[in-house]
């Protein structure tokens, strides 16, 4: 059996994967046909990995890695604070690092600059639908989703040839 985020710890990270499924464009972007599709196939933390099921190259052409493009990969990252803030309440406040990584469909790659205008307008439309959806609603989880309060960019966009940017 899985284990289940049930602490101050894991929870965030969990509630941070259900809120980029949240996103319809994310689901369209990685063909998921649901929240719980898009959860389980496309969404992974703390790492994802491009090496084939099995390490016979012969019978994993490209494409067939454990965890396929496009996907999004959550990370802990380098802060946590938990801090009382009144009689039994605490509050619980840190950094993740979330990483987009899509193909540029062929249709779209007629040079470099064309292939990043795709992936910045689908990476924004995701996160302006993460801010909208940020602690509403009910995920597939049955918790709200995580109350987001801001983020930057930290690094990219970057391409990855042929037609992959992250």
């Amino acid at each position: 059996m899985a284990e289940s985020a049930t602490s101050i710890m894991s929870k965030p990270m969990d509630r941070l994967a259900r809120l980029v499924a949240s996103s319809a464009t994310f689901r369209t972007v990685v063909g998921a046909a649901s929240e719980a599709a898009a959860l389980s196939d496309s969404i992974h933390y703390p790492s994802a990995s491009d090496e084939h099921a099995t390490y016979d190259d012969d019978d994993n052409p490209p494409g067939n890695a454990i965890h396929p493009w496009p996907r999004a990969i959550i990370e802990q990252g380098p802060k946590f604070s938990h801090a009382k803030v009144g009689t039994g309440l605490w509050s619980a406040n840190g950094d993740f690092f979330l990483t987009f990584q899509f193909e540029i469909p062929t249709t779209d790659d007629a040079n470099e600059q064309t292939q990043q205008t795709w992936f910045l307008n689908r990476a924004g439309t995701i996160l302006a639908e993460m801010e909208a959806n940020a602690a509403q609603g009910t995920s597939v989880s049955g918790e709200t989703h995580l109350d987001m309060i801001g983020y930057e960019l930290q690094d990219g966009p970057d391409q990855e040839p042929p037609l992959r940017y992250r």
